[in-house]
């Protein structure tokens, strides 16, 4: 079983989510504005503390099936996070 964490995706904010082995179900972790703090740090901060093995992103898109604004800056973000080295998955936040 894998450490999870999951990642909800603002501009302003970012919502953390946790699964670990000892738990079944993702838990809060924490929302960080990234306007305050420094963000790649408290993601591998993160990551370290919690031996987080892999990474899960929500992912914007249209009812119709295309691409966004909030698209396009989702992967950016995740282009950025990549360089930590963990598998990244991106879920379909639509509904």
């Amino acid at each position: 079983m894998n450490n999870i964490l999951a990642i909800d995706f603002g501009e302003r904010f970012l919502g953390l989510a946790l699964r670990t082995t000892k738990t079944s179900i993702p838990i809060p972790l924490k929302v960080i504005d990234v306007k305050k703090e420094a963000l790649n740090k408290t993601i591998k901060n993160i990551i370290f503390e919690y031996e987080i093995n892999q990474l899960v992103v929500g992912y914007p898109i249209g009812l119709n099936n295309s691409e966004n604004r909030m698209t396009n800056l989702v992967n950016e973000f995740i282009e950025d996070i990549n360089k930590f080295n963990i598998p990244i998955f991106k879920i379909d936040e639509r509904l």
